[in-house]
């Protein structure tokens, strides 16, 4: 429950009330714990905060996220993750299994090879752009994807965390900013020889 206290600053107490029987199961009264959590709640609705702020983040800017926990197995992901696979919002298969079969036939080995190196520690961390073939409809498409190692005091690795985004539209119209410089420097260029009057 929420207290006040003299100053109006509010205050959280968790309380625990057991009520007393005597020998004939007659209730006689009550016995209660009232403890101040003011500290556990506070910290509480903090983490739910960032976690509301990171989660607009990542859906405003379309990075799909996951995290494989290895003690247990567990793998955790977004749906804007799925999207950029090309895989249903409602997939519940193994999410490694599906990430590598799309995965582009002449990226696949460099990439595996990538997270091999965080999981034998010899990287801690690992960005790179690789080409992915879609589920759905089998476009190609190529993501950035940026994965880091977390380990405990003794090196071994807990979990994998990581995110992808879609850089395809954006290396796109890199290439056409290229190709349209090199355009105009062969203009300049004849104009310089006196190709181009």
């Amino acid at each position: 429950i929420v207290n006040y206290r003299k100053t109006g600053e509010p205050y959280y107490n968790l309380l625990e009330i057991t009520p007393v029987f005597d020998e004939q199961g007659r209730h006689i009264n009550f016995i209660a714990l009232q403890k101040d959590i003011t500290s556990e709640i506070t910290f509480k609705q903090e983490i739910l905060r960032i976690n509301s702020r990171f989660e607009l983040v990542t859906k405003k800017s379309n990075i799909g996220i996951w995290e494989i926990h290895l003690e247990t197995g567990k793998i955790v992901w977004n749906d804007i993750l799925l999207r950029h696979l090309g895989l249903p919002s409602d997939f519940d298969g193994n999410l490694i299994d599906a990430w590598r079969a799309c995965l582009h036939p002449e990226d696949r080995e460099r990439r595996t090879k990538e997270i091999e190196d965080l999981l034998s520690e010899k990287k801690e961390m690992n960005e790179s752009s690789y080409r992915i073939i879609r589920y759905d409809n089998q476009e190609v498409r190529t993501l950035k994807g940026l994965v880091i190692a977390e380990r405990n005091e003794n090196r071994e690795l807990v979990r994998l965390i990581g995110t992808m985004i879609d850089v395809t539209e954006a290396q796109l119209a890199e290439k056409k900013l290229k190709s349209s410089e090199e355009k105009y420097r062969n203009i300049i260029d004849n104009m310089n020889l006196g190709l181009v009057e």
